[in-house]
């Protein structure tokens, strides 16, 4: 538990960074555009899609917000970075206390990099030359991704001194991220897949090693992604699409194993397996594949094959009496 405890203290300290940065380019950002302004002018330039996600005709709609809905409710269930913190915590009371509270912080995090991408929407439409740069006309030169808008906006808007607090505070984020991600991926290999498959000889030395040695081989496969992967998505739907891979059918193990006495081994596995089905949603995959399909749609799909596999496969091929009862003992 050192590990975790050095892990949240640090994490704590970079909040404080990151959540400084954010609100002083909020308001510097505010003050640019406008507060009203950025409204008013997201809803004229986009309708009612600009500012309700669940327009369907917008970017969003309703499918798209129940897989988000979803999304930050097993997060908080079974995504092992967040269980992790949870299983380190003193006792149940501390648990909650630290959901209640960190629920504040999400909702933050979440919300300032809404505002901010208006702000950058509405400074792109009012400037003329980064309007044709990101919006040009038919049979103009190809459009500049979206993802430059904001740090554009920011270069245009934001003091230089003031923006290097902002990176600053990126960069603490990024570390918020990895150090958790490190730490709990690499346990979560030594711990729940290499040692029971060694058994009793996989000793204390030899877990220490080998999540040290994951550590550097999960850093190496981000710098590989970070350099060879090109995906069309956003980062955000990359991350929510190759996460399915794991927690769809992880969410139907859990709710069957909790609620449901006749869940079985042979239908868990099943399901975890049918949680692989997520990697459609990925733009390289659906490229090989000749289908356009909205990555919403294939998460949500993915959790209802998980929870009918899971139903399936426990009614096909029960746990005997003996093994449910070692279950639950």
């Amino acid at each position: 538990s050192g590990g975790m405890v050095s892990d949240l203290v640090t994490d704590y300290i970079q909040y404080v960074v990151l959540a400084f940065g954010l609100l002083l380019v909020c308001w510097l950002a505010a003050r640019s555009v406008g507060w009203g302004h950025v409204f008013s002018e997201v809803a004229r330039l986009k309708g009612e899609a600009g500012l309700n996600p669940l327009v369907a005709e917008g970017a969003f709609g309703p499918a798209y917000m129940g897989w988000m809905a979803f999304l930050g409710l097993i997060s908080c269930a079974v995504w092992p970075t967040s269980v992790a913190r949870a299983l380190a915590a003193e006792n149940e009371g501390v648990v909650r206390a630290m959901y209640r509270w960190s629920s504040i912080g999400f909702l933050t995090r979440f919300l300032m990099p809404y505002f901010l991408g208006c702000c950058a929407f509405v400074f792109v439409m009012e400037a003329p030359d980064l309007k044709a740069a990101f919006f040009p006309p038919a049979g103009g030169p190809p459009p500049l991704s979206n993802l430059y808008a904001l740090p554009v906006f920011f270069a245009r808007t934001v003091p230089a001194g003031i923006l290097g607090i902002l990176m600053a505070a990126m960069l603490a984020a990024l570390m918020s991220t990895y150090d958790s991600y490190f730490l709990t991926w690499s346990s979560v290999i030594t711990q729940d897949v290499v040692g029971p498959l060694a058994g009793p000889r996989f000793g204390a030395a030899a877990r220490i090693r080998l999540t040290r040695i994951l550590m550097v081989a999960i850093g190496a496969y981000l710098v590989y992604w970070g350099l060879i992967y090109h995906g069309r998505e956003d980062i955000w739907d990359y991350m929510a699409v190759s996460g399915a891979i794991y927690f769809t059918g992880a969410f139907a193990v859990l709710v069957g194993g909790l609620y449901w006495k006749r869940a079985s081994s042979t239908g868990a596995v099943l399901a975890i397996l049918s949680g692989c089905s997520a990697v459609l949603g990925l733009s390289p995959v659906q490229d090989r594949l000749g289908v356009a399909w909205p990555s919403a749609h294939v998460g949500l799909a993915t959790i209802a094959l998980s929870c009918a596999v899971m139903v399936a496969g426990s009614l096909a091929f029960p746990d005997s009496a003996p093994a449910r009862g070692r279950v639950r003992a």
